[in-house]
């Protein structure tokens, strides 16, 4: 272990209460302040997959904890969950309902810089 360092900026803490399988509570601590944990470059991968006809699973990964996760809605597209956290290594799937089959989903969080 003498190769992990601890480095409060990129370190969040997740406590999950557990019973029977089934998420009770989860918290997270943040050892450094707010404005030094913001993520402003973490690398993200989105995956869109079809399930049906109007339904898709949108699959998302990131290297570096990513507080609020957003997925911007073009016009006609709702998803099943929005506003979440994302865990580095962590896949997390939402779903899209659309009849649009060219839609392409906006990942932003709080933090991140919007493109020019």
């Amino acid at each position: 272990m003498s190769d992990v360092a601890f480095v409060p900026e990129q370190t969040v803490l997740r406590v999950r209460w557990i019973k029977e399988k089934h998420i009770l509570n989860e918290t997270k601590y943040f050892f450094a302040p707010f404005h030094c944990m913001i993520s402003q470059d973490a690398k993200t991968d989105v995956r869109i997959r079809r399930i049906k006809a109007g339904q898709y699973a949108v699959t998302l990964l990131s290297d570096r904890f990513i507080w609020k996760a957003h997925l911007a809605e073009p016009d006609g597209v709702q998803y099943d969950e929005n506003d979440f956290d994302l865990w580095p290594g962590e896949a997390k799937t939402i779903t899209a309902a659309t009849d649009r089959e060219d839609f392409v989903p906006y990942l932003t969080w709080i933090g991140k810089e919007e493109d020019a």
